[in-house]
């Protein structure tokens, strides 16, 4: 018998669903009927464990409307093995609401690059916001027109206004904002009451343009600090920013997160003499572990000189500035043993939660025997959002039977769902780390 059999979690849990060994045939039979049973059954070859641990976390999750808005959002992460339950959800004949069958057939298009046409066009006109948000993001997925997603963002609800902004985002990104588009965005950004809307739009404005360009120039006075992040990364785009003067000012001025936005931009455009020059400001004047150092560490792209201040970091700088650097040299494959023995240190020194728990994150992605262990520790004993983290995070990309079994039992449905996808996610046993023979 397993020993994951007698995980103490699933005594706190209402009921099992099966006794360690029984089959998929019958574990199929003996299941009622609920959509999150159907996410856990999917993880092909899940350990008898999680299938008890997940049958009271299914039961809890159920109970009431807001657990399964948690597990709706939890889903999002779910990839394209996901489709046998959203399918089920999808189903015309299905019994989940409204918002469920939305949000399946919206999540469907996403997966599979479009779907669901006629039944998310009549969802856009649900009297829930909810549901037409969803209806929005299927549309988007399928090929949207830039034309239909500009309306959509004078919506009255913020959810509808936000998934038609990233709509917007991502046709800019593939190249299909036309100009007629992009020259209505400016009354937008001066006007719109959300602060996430106007900042993502911000960035699609044209700052060789004049009319735009003011408007970016106002957005660096605003109060909200996304609004002059979003509009200084606007700015980078530019030849050469300095030309600005109000560009010219904020980069002379005290170094400060818009500053770094704008001169990491103005680097990706090939000013990198320029941003050099602020990253050395900020590294000469601000505190070690100063969050605009871990951010510069993080935010500058791949090169010889990125490397160097990576490794200067990872020499001299603070827990913080350790892992980030050591994060960016894992994925660049330098410096890989060090970094390594200096996470370890960072993990276990107790010093810095936020350094601890990201160093371990690193380490159990990397597939350190020690930090599974580690995190479970963080997994157990910490505040809710740090749970969540882990179980939306590590837990979802890398498979542990144990740690996803503490999140199915934690008591915060958005933690115990994101969990319950993290167990959808698992791949083939032999594929399992650390369970492959």
């Amino acid at each position: 018998m397993s020993k994951r059999c007698g995980f103490p979690v699933t005594t706190i849990l209402l009921g099992a669903l099966v006794g360690c060994g029984l089959p998929l045939a019958e574990i199929r039979t003996a299941a009622e009927s609920g959509d999150l049973e159907q996410a856990i059954r999917l993880a092909r070859g899940e350990l008898e464990g999680l299938q008890a641990a997940g049958r009271g976390t299914i039961v809890r999750l159920q109970s009431d409307q807001t657990s399964r808005l948690a597990a709706l959002e939890a889903l999002d992460l779910a990839p394209a093995t996901a489709s046998e339950l959203l399918a089920g959800w999808a189903a015309p004949d299905s019994t989940v609401g409204e918002t469920t069958r939305t949000f399946a057939q919206a999540r469907l298009a996403e997966l599979e690059g479009g779907g669901f046409a006629e039944e998310l066009g009549a969802a856009r006109e649900s009297d829930d916001p909810l549901v037409r948000a969803y209806a929005l993001r299927g549309l988007i997925a399928g090929g949207l027109a830039p034309e239909r997603m500009l309306a959509a963002v004078a919506d009255d609800a913020p959810q509808v206004r936000a998934a038609a902004a990233r709509g917007l985002v991502r046709a800019a990104d593939a190249g299909r904002l036309p100009d007629a588009v992009r020259q209505a965005l400016r009354p937008l950004v001066d006007g719109a009451p959300d602060v996430e809307v106007r900042a993502q739009l911000a960035g699609l404005l044209d700052p060789t343009d004049a009319g735009d360009l003011a408007s970016l120039v106002a957005l660096l006075g605003a109060e909200r600090p996304a609004l002059r992040m979003a509009a200084a990364r606007a700015l980078g785009r530019l030849p050469d920013p300095r030309v600005v003067p109000e560009a010219a000012a904020l980069l002379d001025a005290e170094v400060a997160p818009a500053g770094l936005a704008l001169a990491l931009a103005a680097g990706r455009r090939g000013l990198t003499g320029l941003r050099d020059a602020y990253l050395a400001r900020i590294f000469a004047g601000t505190p070690t572990d100063d969050p605009l150092r871990t951010g510069a560490l993080l935010g500058i792209e791949d090169g010889d000189d990125a490397r160097a201040l990576w490794q200067a970091a990872l020499a001299d700088g603070g827990p913080a500035e350790k892992t980030a650097a050591c994060e960016r040299l894992l994925a660049a494959e330098q410096d890989e043993d060090p970094c390594r023995d200096t996470l370890r240190g960072v993990a276990t020194g107790g010093g810095a939660p936020e350094a601890s728990l990201s160093a371990a994150e690193i380490l159990f992605e990397e597939g350190d025997p020690a930090a599974a262990g580690w995190l479970r520790s963080f997994a157990a004993d910490g505040e809710p959002a740090v749970r969540r983290r882990i179980m939306s995070g590590a837990a979802a990309r890398r498979y542990d039977a144990d740690l996803i079994a503490i999140g199915l039992a934690d008591p915060e449905p958005s933690v115990s769902a994101a969990a319950a996808v993290a167990a959808l996610r698992v791949p083939d046993p032999l594929a399992r780390p650390g369970v492959a023979p």
